[in-house]
């Protein structure tokens, strides 16, 4: 029953597993799109507790900067243009935090935080690097973060799972 939450995008990486039963969801592929991987986003909106959550998961593209910057964006302008008060940004953002975030300056200067911000590794090729993201509005407080690696998750991906408790002021 749990899995019939999951919401796919073109079969590939994205999807959202929750307790919540999203008020709406949508579904982009970006508009600078560099193959072979899909790039896009869902989006769900969940009412919880008397406020209004936009949960963005996405997927940014790997092999081009061009291409990934206008990805950033244009993820960017739409949720600038998302009226729902509390925004939630995850997904395999695929540039290493650690080094590029000045990738994500638009969302930095508007408040956006980050929970990983490359401190974690969630990719383990031979660089060993933190590209997979929570990003959250200013609104959200981060109260604990970290990621999972247990075996059983690394069957399931070749990227650890970023989480974080957070606080909705």
């Amino acid at each position: 029953k749990l899995w019939e939450n999951i919401i796919p995008l073109m079969d590939y990486g994205e999807g959202i597993l929750s307790s919540l039963t999203p008020q709406i969801t949508q579904t982009k592929v970006y508009n600078s799109y560099h193959a072979p991987e899909h790039q896009g986003y869902i989006k769900n909106t969940y009412s919880y507790n008397n406020k209004i959550i936009s949960f963005y998961c996405t997927h940014f593209c790997y092999n081009d900067e061009t291409t990934l910057r206008n990805q950033i964006a244009e993820l960017y302008t739409d949720i600038q243009a998302d009226n729902n008060p509390y925004k939630i940004i995850v997904g395999d953002f695929n540039f290493d935090l650690s080094e590029y975030n000045d990738y994500l300056a638009s969302f930095i200067s508007s408040g956006y935080k980050l929970v990983n911000g490359g401190q974690y590794k969630t990719y383990d090729d031979i660089r060993n690097i933190g590209i997979d993201e929570i990003m959250v509005s200013n609104n959200i407080d981060i109260i604990s973060s970290g990621v999972g690696n247990s075996d059983y998750i690394e069957n399931l991906s070749d990227h650890f799972p970023v989480w974080a408790t957070l606080r909705f002021n």
